[in-house]
């Protein structure tokens, strides 16, 4: 009866504990459809800034954490909303070309340089609430290829899906049982 209690008891704190974590949310498990609007332009040409879009919509996909709404399907609400004709986004007009779509997220933001420092900022907005529910950002001094990478980095932060760094590996040779290697 003890042995059932603490297994019982065991369990439900492992439950408690995961319902804190963001990742859990079952709103993101793979099957929540995001729109990705093309990035505003601050000091940049707005061809890099579309290219700069790609990437993330093919490092999202990559994550498999979200079902990623063609650009194509996105342009044509796009066009009958005569949506980005300010070069504004907010949220509330976000959220309204998410339902107009059919998504459930909306991600937004903004690729921009000061001096020699690009940035880029970006939102995850929530259609049925139109609340910014994460952002994310990334910042690099030098050639705008260097945003490039940090489009995996805005990928992650949006996803909250931790980034895993590999550590190499040294195997040694074991001197006192010659059959054998050691990791160090």
């Amino acid at each position: 009866m003890k042995k059932l209690l603490l297994i019982i008891s065991t369990f439900c704190f492992i439950i408690a504990d995961e319902s804190n974590n963001i990742s859990t949310d079952p709103t993101l498990n793979g099957n929540s459809s995001i729109a990705i609007i093309d990035f505003n332009v601050i000091n940049i040409e707005n061809s890099n800034a579309l290219a700069l879009t790609e990437r993330l919509r093919s490092e999202i996909i990559e994550l498999n954490q979200f079902v990623v709404l063609e650009r194509s399907a996105i342009q044509i609400i796009i066009d009958e909303l005569e949506f980005q004709s300010s070069g504004f986004v907010d949220n509330n007009s976000a959220a309204e070309l998410g339902k107009g779509i059919g998504a459930k997220y909306v991600l937004i933001g903004t690729v921009s340089k000061i001096g020699e420092t690009y940035s880029v900022d970006s939102r995850l907005i929530n259609v049925e609430t139109a609340t910014s529910i994460r952002s994310a950002d990334f910042t690099h001094k030098g050639e705008i290829d260097g945003l490039i990478e940090g489009m995996k980095s805005i990928a992650y932060q949006i996803s909250d899906t931790p980034i895993i760094k590999l550590v190499p590996i040294y195997r040694y040779w074991n001197k006192t049982n010659k059959d054998h290697f050691y990791t160090k």
